[in-house]
């Protein structure tokens, strides 16, 4: 059979859906890129042993903060600093190729939360958990879990859903 020049080209469900995954995997890849470099401009300052800040949590994240600032530990809450400022190494800034053409898989069997519906518990007034941080992001959490403040540091936690 003959194809006629303006006949689009047939694609098979199967093309289609590899070709997407194909171009989420090179948009995760720019968003790995981009992460790297947005944190070799610098990370949290390394504390001394014993340093115990107040424990005010006056930020949750680096978007709160001005400027270059970021959102810190000061040894019991919270709070925007100035980077401490790093040399990255290639190790740093090069993402793992190998994860990345792993097969993806589609068809997710674990319900994700709208971030929009959940967020973490309100912590009762005057409570103070370990002042260790477990977590700095929702992202460094399993499944539909939240990094969240326990009253001193941060901790994975299931979120409230409303």
């Amino acid at each position: 059979m003959q194809e006629n020049a303006f006949d689009p080209p047939f694609v098979t469900l199967h093309e289609c859906c590899n070709n997407k995954i194909i171009m989420m995997k090179l948009l995760l890849v720019i968003a790995i890129i981009g992460f790297v470099a947005e944190a070799e401009s610098g990370s949290c300052p390394t504390l001394p042993p014993g340093t115990i800040g107040t424990c005010d949590v006056r930020c949750q994240s680096d978007s709160e903060c001005r400027g270059s600032k970021m959102c810190c530990s000061n040894g019991c809450g919270y709070a925007c600093m100035d980077p401490a400022l790093q040399d990255p190494t290639d190790e740093d800034i090069e993402p793992d190729f190998e994860i990345l053409m792993e097969p993806f898989d589609i068809d997710a069997t674990e319900e994700e939360v709208p971030v929009e519906s959940a967020s973490c518990p309100t912590l009762p007034p005057g409570t103070i958990g370990t002042c260790e941080v477990r977590c700095q992001s929702d992202g460094e959490c399993q499944g539909s879990k939240k990094c969240c403040s326990n009253g001193c540091g941060y901790v994975c936690t299931d979120p409230v859903l409303y």
